[in-house]
């Protein structure tokens, strides 16, 4: 969890700090940025689709997360610094509650496979509950600190990296199908 959210922001909020304080830097790498940015979001999503395992999956959505990140990099400005905030302390809180949530599926079931949540909907409804906004948020799902989050980067950045944003918009798109399987274990399969 540490890795996946404490330590990737303060990367970011480093990186930002390099690219203004060196004024020019950041217009000279701008295009291998942009590409990594975009790499990265589709490997890390296009990986964690075909993942059994629930960490696995969340390690690989930590990754397609930090091309997301990337995508800052080329917008910031210095008067857009909240966005980081914004989105790393949603990020953080949404991955914080769902990898915690795996972890105490995986104490009491010794299984870190999507099945350990069969039924947990009918077990546990307030974990139930609290999976739910934390995947949802982790999606960018309306209604969620997430897609708040997705909306003000993509928004931002439309303006400077207009395919970069597609590709976030596609990463975005193929998340949902592996972000769903924790409701579909959750609450459609019966508990083992």
């Amino acid at each position: 969890v540490f890795m996946a959210t404490i330590v990737k922001v303060a990367a970011f909020v480093a990186f930002y700090r390099l690219l203004n304080t060196f004024g020019g830097i950041k217009d000279s790498w701008a295009s291998w940025l942009t590409v990594l940015g975009g790499m990265t979001i589709l490997w890390g999503n296009l990986a964690a689709l075909g993942q059994k395992s629930v960490k696995r999956t969340l390690a690989f959505s930590s990754i397609a997360h930090a091309g997301y990140l990337v995508m800052f990099l080329l917008i910031a400005d210095g008067t857009n610094t909240w966005i980081l905030w914004f989105y790393g302390f949603s990020y953080a809180i949404a991955s914080v509650l769902v990898f915690s949530i795996a972890n105490q599926t995986y104490q009491q079931t010794g299984d870190f496979s999507f099945d350990a949540f069969n039924g947990i909907a009918k077990k546990c409804p307030i974990v139930a509950v609290a999976l739910v906004i934390g995947v949802l948020s982790m999606a960018g799902i309306p209604i969620s600190a997430g897609f708040n989050a997705k909306f003000y980067l993509f928004s931002f950045a439309w303006q400077h990296t207009p395919w970069l944003v597609g590709i976030g918009l596609l990463g975005s798109a193929i998340s949902v199908g592996y972000y769903f399987k924790f409701f579909k274990h959750a609450f459609l399969k019966e508990s083992n």
